[in-house]
């Protein structure tokens, strides 16, 4: 029996550099299952996911971060994006 469903942490840090990043600065999104199942089913076109980190708690939309999967021009090319929105300031 599983008392608790688990997550998949995807961890993003913005380029510093071509080919070089600031994995000090690195973002973490946690996906749950049923993200992870829309994700792997998804065929075409863009997925976006709002996580608030603080939802019911003190400072619920203090914080607000976005997962973003899309096609590029080609049916090959993925861009991820993950932005973070903080107290009104975005990263």
């Amino acid at each position: 029996m599983v008392e608790r469903e688990g997550v998949i942490l995807v961890e993003a840090a913005a380029a510093s550099t071509q080919r070089d990043y600031d994995w000090s600065k690195k973002q973490v999104f946690a996906l749950n299952v049923l993200e992870i199942g829309k994700l792997l089913t998804r065929s075409k076109g863009e997925l976006t996911f709002v996580h608030d980190p603080n939802k019911g708690r003190a400072g619920e939309g203090s914080t607000v971060k976005t997962f973003k999967l899309s096609r590029m021009n080609t049916d090959s090319t993925q861009a991820l994006l993950l932005h973070l929105l903080s107290c009104g300031m975005s990263d």
